[in-house]
């Protein structure tokens, strides 16, 4: 089996996240490993935390409670090492804990080999520089003293996708809370959303969308499509749509495709983020494989709460309030007449603060943002 027809279950819990052991079922068997274990950690004042494993943990779930409440500080610092390691870069046991083999007399080794009958692990980041923090953890059968050579770089196949569908789960979580529903719930969010078959045909689009499709200004619906003016543009979005629809049917690997979109009327361009997404639910029909296509409308963004970002990225007090003028479309020049500072004074203000953010454009900047905080209303 190649490791990509693993992908439609993992893009099925976009929207039914209780049929993530399944997933990562998928992924450990095609790694070699017995566990696999998920975690999303809570940061910057949004709630949301998730521990996933597979259904080896699944039979056994008062013994996993017991030992991270037995062994919270080791497990706490394993995974401090994991989520401290660049993207990519696998996080081996013995990284974390030197001494080798020696390890399996300690208690908390001892205790995960006679409940789950794992030993030897690694893990990987998937967490961007600012933002969400999540990782992996692979864990390997008692019996093999060394992890299969193959192991780590299979693994590797999968972060991106983990990351992304990681990073959706965030997003999601915000209409899962407070409507029990997603993809039926697009309209309560404040950027345009799309859903899309693998032929570029609209299925669902929101209200926000549906502003910006009436625009149009370069971006409009059309006979049951997106379409675009720019002809070279049009025909990169009809490549994207094809190969992340794919990948929702686990026919490709590709877990994100972004798109600028250039105005006619020379606004702030579009920015186009399109990812697979795969109905677990039946909110759009049972099965269903597409692409979850952001629109930010970088002119006329949308209200986002600018605190989270802030604490993340370490901005001063100036700083957040020139992050959350940019955010509400102000140029420099707006921003020193409110400000009542001058103009180059303002321009060094923005490009510290965009540095701390790690974005380098008000396009990226608005992306960051609101997949930090989902603007939901």
């Amino acid at each position: 089996m190649h490791w990509a027809q693993s992908l439609p279950s993992l893009y099925t819990t976009i929207n039914a996240p209780e049929l993530m052991p399944d997933a990562l079922d998928g992924m450990a068997e095609f790694v070699g490993s017995k566990g696999t274990v998920l975690g999303a950690f809570n940061q910057a004042g949004f709630t949301y935390e998730a521990m996933f494993g597979n259904n080896l943990h699944i039979g056994s779930k008062a013994e996993v409670a017991k030992f991270f409440e037995r062994f919270q500080e080791s497990e706490k610092a394993a995974w401090g090492k994991v989520l401290a390691a660049p993207v990519g870069t696998p996080v081996l046991d013995f990284d974390i804990w030197p001494e080798g083999h020696a390890i399996r007399n300690r208690a908390d080794i001892i205790f995960q080999r006679e409940m789950s009958g794992v030993y030897r692990k690694f893990g990987y980041n998937l967490s961007p520089d600012l933002g969400w923090k999540s990782a992996i953890i692979f864990q390997f059968d008692a019996a093999l003293d060394e992890i299969p050579i193959h192991a780590v770089p299979q693994a590797r196949h999968f972060v991106p996708h983990l990351a992304k569908v990681t990073e959706l789960l965030r997003f999601v979580s915000v209409l899962r809370q407070k409507y029990n529903a997603v993809y039926s719930a697009l309209n309560k969010v404040n950027v345009g959303l799309v859903i899309l078959d693998p032929h570029g045909n609209v299925v669902v689009y929101n209200s926000a969308a549906d502003t910006i499709f009436s625009q149009g200004d370069g971006l409009a619906r059309a006979r049951g499509r997106v379409h675009l003016s720019d002809d070279d543009a049009a025909a990169e979005l009809a490549a994207h749509l094809e190969r992340t629809g794919q990948t929702a049917a686990g026919e490709n690997a590709l877990s994100e495709a972004s798109l600028v979109i250039t105005r006619p009327s020379g606004l702030s361009p579009y920015s186009l983020m399109l990812s697979p997404m795969k109905d677990g639910n039946g909110e759009i029909e049972q099965s269903f494989a597409g692409t979850l296509m952001f629109v930010f409308d970088t002119a006329n963004p949308p209200k986002i709460d600018v605190a989270p970002l802030a604490l993340l990225a370490g901005l001063t007090p100036t700083e957040t309030e020139i992050i959350g003028l940019l955010l509400q479309g102000r140029t420099d020049r707006d921003i020193a007449d409110i400000r009542n500072v001058a103009y180059e004074t303002v321009r060094t203000q923005v490009k510290r603060a965009m540095d701390k953010a790690s974005v380098s454009s008000r396009l990226e900047l608005v992306r960051r943002a609101a997949t930090i905080m989902p603007p939901v209303s």
